[in-house]
């Protein structure tokens, strides 16, 4: 059983799926060794694509129709999954990112630990950016995420951000330590030394990152 492996998802959505070559590609050209999981959400014909970019993933399909509060849940689910078959450490990462070194103390979590960005001074709904988190393997971590996942599931009619703001809520409950990540791990801003350029859709036109995006791109067409 590999010690560590990165959680992500794509659907049939062409932009994302792009998204998602890109990452692949990224990660192969830099921090090759890196295990990935791609939830793949009602599009099978995405995974010889993928497969050809980077080996060293495994493909999950999801085929059922999603409503937007079990889209919330899909990530804390699939890290409690994670958890439960052994590995001792899971990243989740949205797909719209570029990988552009190797990850070295990204994963310097421990058992007990949530490495997340946390901002202190944004609302209660948006302190953690959970578009990029890392956990430890614990009981009380298992017992952490399952609450996470099962709050959102009880739900009537949840929010887009009802995930982040429970993850956030359930932290000093379940006795989980957050570790602030740094910045170059989750950088929006795409500064020239991050780790992780995270793309948020506001920003996919910028000449920066179209001009690394593009090079990624380019090769995997």
């Amino acid at each position: 059983m590999k010690k560590t492996i990165i959680l992500t998802t794509v659907n049939d959505n062409l932009y994302y799926q792009n998204n998602m070559k890109v990452f692949l590609q990224s990660l192969k050209e830099n921090a090759a060794g890196e295990f990935v999981r791609i939830y793949v959400v009602n599009n099978e014909k995405i995974e010889c694509e993928l497969k050809k970019i980077n080996k060293n993933i495994e493909i999950k399909h999801i085929n059922e129709k999603l409503n937007r509060s079990q889209i919330i849940i899909r990530n804390a689910l699939y890290c409690h999954e994670a958890l439960k078959e052994g590995y001792e450490k899971v990243a989740w990462i949205d797909s719209d990112v570029i990988i552009r070194a190797k990850l070295g103390d990204f994963w310097d979590v421990k058992p007990c630990e949530l490495k997340v960005i946390y901002r202190r001074k944004k609302k209660d709904h948006i302190k953690f950016q959970s578009g990029v988190f890392v956990i430890g393997n614990s009981s009380e971590m298992r017992k952490y995420i399952w609450k996470w996942a099962k709050t959102i599931i009880d739900l009537k009619k949840a929010k887009w951000y009802d995930g982040q703001e429970l993850m956030c809520e359930l932290v000093l409950k379940y006795k989980i330590k957050q570790i602030d990540m740094p910045i170059k791990y989750n950088d929006s801003k795409f500064n020239a030394d991050s780790v992780i350029w995270h793309c948020k859709s506001s920003h996919f036109s910028y000449e920066k990152y179209q001009k690394e995006y593009r090079k990624y791109l380019e090769v995997v067409k």
